[in-house]
C-alpha cells in the first residue's frame, strides 16, 4: 500500500510497536507525527528521522488533547 502524501499520527510512538509502525509507514511514503511522553532516541528513529516529527503528548490526559 502506498502512503505517499499522507500524514499519520502515532500515539505512544517513541518505542516498541509505535516506532516500528511509524518506520513502516514512512518507508511507504508517509510523514509521521510521533506523540509520547519522551522523545524517541536517534538510534530508534534511524534513517526515517527526516520524515518524522515528535510532539510531547500525554494521551491519557484531556488537557493535552485540547491544546
Amino acid at each position: 500500500m502506498n502512503f505517499k502524501d499522507r500524514l499519520i499520527v502515532v500515539t505512544g510512538g517513541s518505542g516498541g510497536i509505535g516506532i516500528e509502525t511509524a518506520r513502516q509507514l514512512t518507508a511507504r511514503g508517509a510523514r509521521a507525527i510521533i506523540t509520547d511522553l519522551s522523545p524517541p532516541t536517534e538510534e530508534l528513529l534511524g534513517e526515517s528521522g527526516a520524515t518524522m516529527r515528535f510532539v510531547r503528548h500525554d494521551g491519557t490526559g484531556e488537557d493535552d488533547w485540547m491544546r
